[in-house]
């Protein structure tokens, strides 16, 4: 395996691996901002939140090789 090969495979499992978590601290951080300003009921927030999350979750299910086979 090339140099190049390894590294674009790392990097590509250790995305993968890593942003479900990243997307969790982004939205538990805006829901915390959204509170602050807002002084709104957490429930409310958190049901935005949730729609948001399952809808980011749709998008990245999408592998970014099949994103390239589908223009061509």
């Amino acid at each position: 395996m090339k140099d190049k090969q390894f590294w674009r495979i790392y990097f590509l499992l250790a995305k993968s691996y890593t942003s479900p978590y990243e997307l969790r601290a982004i939205q538990k951080e805006k829901v915390r901002r959204m509170e602050t300003e807002n002084g709104k009921a957490k429930d409310v927030t958190t049901v935005e939140v949730e729609m948001q999350e399952s809808k980011c979750s749709r998008d990245s299910q999408t592998l970014p090789g099949d994103e390239e086979s589908q223009d061509s």
